[in-house]
């Protein structure tokens, strides 16, 4: 059984709305990311910031903006510094990043279905979708389930 993940904009006020949508990337503005975790977008952060991986990323309980129950669904913030580094990134970045994101064991084919076009697709989105975000003055929200 895989982790079902959303990544989507929405007011901050809207935390608890994203949280009750049963797809809120079908609601929200946003893309499907099946599989993403924390500890994904945490190796992610890692690049980005050239910092080593650090456990604790978004599974604070500042993180957390709603959770239903044990088995979610569960919202967490992706930090603003997250966000406003991906909406930096440039088009050219995005496959140096997603090259190096992918050796990460995250997306070892032990654990993951990933392929380097995957990632790469993924990454183009979430960047998109980072400076919509920010165009728009609203917070990305990673909605995950069991």
């Amino acid at each position: 059984m895989g982790v079902l993940t959303d990544i989507v904009i929405a007011g901050r006020d809207d935390a608890q709305k994203v949280g009750e949508a049963d797809v809120p990337s079908h609601e929200f503005p946003g893309i499907d990311a099946k599989g993403i975790n924390q500890v994904h977008m945490g190796t992610l952060y890692a690049i980005l910031t050239r910092s080593d991986y650090d456990p604790r990323f978004m599974t604070t309980h500042e993180s957390f903006v709603y959770s239903a129950s044990q088995d979610g669904p569960w919202v967490q913030l992706i930090p603003d510094d997250m966000v406003a580094r991906l909406a930096k990134t440039s088009d050219a970045e995005i496959p140096l990043i997603a090259d190096e994101w992918g050796k990460t064991e995250e997306f070892d084919p032990e654990y993951s279905r990933w392929t380097k076009e995957d990632i790469v697709t993924f990454l183009r989105q979430l960047t998109s979708l980072s400076r919509k975000a920010q165009g728009e003055n609203k917070s990305v929200f990673m909605w995950s389930c069991l």
